[in-house]
């Protein structure tokens, strides 16, 4: 699991590998990797490895794995080639990609939401453009040309719409914490953050404190095989 994060495919992969399988959750964030070893797996689930390291280098050997997953991750690389030249790498002939990103043409809730937040409470940018959410997204034929660039064959690409569901404002303002956007939130001090806290609370605010919070998102979702597999 490319760019694992807080470990949520991570997780999910772990079930569906079975004990007997192995599932290794790589990110660049050392503090979100030792967040996701806090969360417990599922029951009779593969072990979880957590490994940190840049996705355009990855830290495991070639042609080590059966599936190579990576769910919003892409768009935050500088590198994108390299980086799915690394998964094409480290995985065996056969062996099957899977990636999800935002898509072009489309609001990115709830991220816009977040990165809107954070600008409105003047809160510095943790890296350049981090609330240029545009730079976040890619189509269906930029997904497309990124894996057949990198070597995978049997490309399938295409837009999925999600809507996404909370239960209260603080839930959904909550959710901040999952992102790259995590650490930056946490560091504040608690001025800062009753800030952004409060900024995200009237954005999620709904008509009935009782009405769940709804946002629609939507993914350009791709599978991709590496060639020369039986």
């Amino acid at each position: 699991d490319v760019a694992s994060g807080t470990g949520v495919v991570a997780r999910l992969a772990a079930r569906h590998a079975g004990s007997a399988g192995r599932v290794v959750a790589s990110d660049v964030s050392g503090p979100m990797l030792a967040y996701a070893g806090t969360l417990p797996g599922p029951t009779d689930a593969a072990p979880i490895q957590y490994l940190e390291g840049s996705a355009a280098d990855l830290p495991v050997p070639d042609g080590t794995f059966d599936v190579a997953v990576c769910q919003q991750g892409l768009p935050f690389f500088a590198d994108r080639p390299a980086a799915a030249a690394e998964m094409r790498r480290a995985l065996r002939p056969g062996g099957v990609v899977g990636v999800a990103v935002w898509a072009a043409g489309h609001r990115l809730g709830p991220f816009d939401d977040y990165s809107e937040a954070l600008a409105s409470a003047e809160i510095e940018p943790p890296y350049p453009r981090a609330y240029e959410t545009a730079s976040f997204v890619m189509g269906v034929d930029e997904v497309r040309g990124l894996l057949s660039g990198a070597g995978f064959s049997e490309i399938g690409a295409s837009e999925v719409s999600y809507e996404l569901v909370w239960p209260d404002a603080d839930s959904a303002a909550a959710g901040i914490l999952g992102t790259p956007f995590g650490p930056l939130v946490s560091g504040l001090d608690p001025d800062r953050r009753a800030a952004v806290d409060a900024e995200l609370g009237r954005r999620f605010a709904s008509s009935s404190p009782a009405e769940p919070v709804r946002r629609r998102t939507t993914a350009v979702l791709a599978r991709a095989v590496v060639p020369g597999g039986d």
